[in-house]
């Protein structure tokens, strides 16, 4: 999943990625119960507003990417 993370990134610049190794950060991944790989979080307004688990493949983040955005 790292390079379509990365893709993301360069595609959408107004929204802010970061990644999460959990192996070396278990306390953030307690802190959000990330209980599977990869897991994503979007956050709107310091809040937690989708996850979305397992590889959901590039098509799956744009779409959210585009919904946060409001481009749907």
């Amino acid at each position: 999943m790292h390079p379509v993370f990365e893709r993301m990134a360069r595609a959408y610049r107004t929204i802010k990625f970061a990644r999460v190794n959990v192996d070396q950060s278990q306390i953030i991944a307690q802190r959000f119960a990330v209980q599977s790989i990869p897991t994503f979080l979007m956050f709107q307004n310091g809040r937690e507003a989708q996850r979305m688990v397992g590889a959901v493949g590039e098509p799956g983040i744009h779409m959210v990417a585009k919904k946060f955005l409001g481009r749907v």
